[in-house]
């Protein structure tokens, strides 16, 4: 699946589904690795204050200059029909592998996957607010220099983002990299809360 996880606090009812649904197409033509993930997304449906929420959780191609399979990719995680529908509020979340930072507050240079997303009415949690949310990093002992030397600076590939349903406004209190000690480290990405 990718690695991809979708954890419900204790406090809310169990999730009342969850799916996850493949990538028709996972870039593993383009970098070495993709093939032997099954890469896509996952759906789940969560119950809070009687409101249902969507959260989808994805990750999309790995190499860096792909961005054309990372279209694609979000493309369909937009064909979704919850998705579509607009009817209910949606959270989605993941490995996004472009620079999630300067789309969020750039008017420039924006990477034509998160304009995809701007268009579909997704907010990003960082719009607006100021800090290093540099999820993948120099420091971080799973990170190789030359990742770090091709994308010419340290970068947040992950990213929160939310979308408004029929009543319902979703803006994110807070937003917060879990950053380890060095050689805690479980990936090369700092988690994002």
């Amino acid at each position: 699946t990718g690695g991809l996880v979708t954890y419900v606090g204790y406090h809310l009812p169990p999730p009342k589904g969850y799916v996850f649904v493949p990538f028709n197409e996972s870039g593993g033509r383009w970098h070495e690795w993709e093939w032997a993930v099954k890469k896509g997304f996952t759906k789940t449906v969560v119950t809070t204050e009687g409101v249902e929420i969507l959260v989808f959780d994805t990750h999309t191609c790995s190499w860096t200059h792909n961005y054309q399979t990372r279209r694609r990719q979000i493309e369909q995680l937009l064909r979704d029909s919850d998705i579509r529908e607009r009817r209910y509020p949606v959270i989605l979340a993941g490995d996004f592998n472009f620079d999630v930072m300067t789309a969020s507050n750039g008017t420039e240079n924006i990477p034509p996957e998160a304009l995809q997303l701007r268009e579909a009415g997704f907010v990003s949690c960082v719009q607006g607010r100021q800090g290093d949310f540099s999820t993948f990093r120099r420091g971080n002992d799973y990170v190789r220099e030359r990742d770090i030397r091709d994308l010419g600076r340290d970068m947040m590939l992950d990213g929160v983002y939310t979308r408004d349903g029929d009543g319902v406004d979703m803006v994110p209190e807070e937003v917060k990299v879990i950053r380890l000690k060095r050689g805690e480290e479980v990936s090369d990405h700092d988690g994002l809360l």
